[in-house]
């Protein structure tokens, strides 16, 4: 797969027109894999963040 979210980090790889694959695999009968979907690794990260920020202990517990 190539489709790769653009950040600052990739233009090396850009610029030098390499090919940059990466892959994370879950057991798509797993409950982690149905509660990330078709997210992507950023959008998961991101998530967590800022569930683990909030001041709502609800929150907090979906984060984790």
């Amino acid at each position: 797969m190539a489709d790769f979210e653009y950040t600052s980090d990739n233009i090396v790889f850009d610029l030098l027109n390499l090919s940059l694959y990466h892959g994370w695999l879950a057991d798509p009968q797993s409950q982690h894999a149905t509660a990330l979907g078709d997210l992507t690794y950023n959008q998961v990260v991101d998530y967590i963040i800022s569930k683990n920020s909030s001041d709502k202990e609800e929150e907090v517990t979906k984060g984790e």
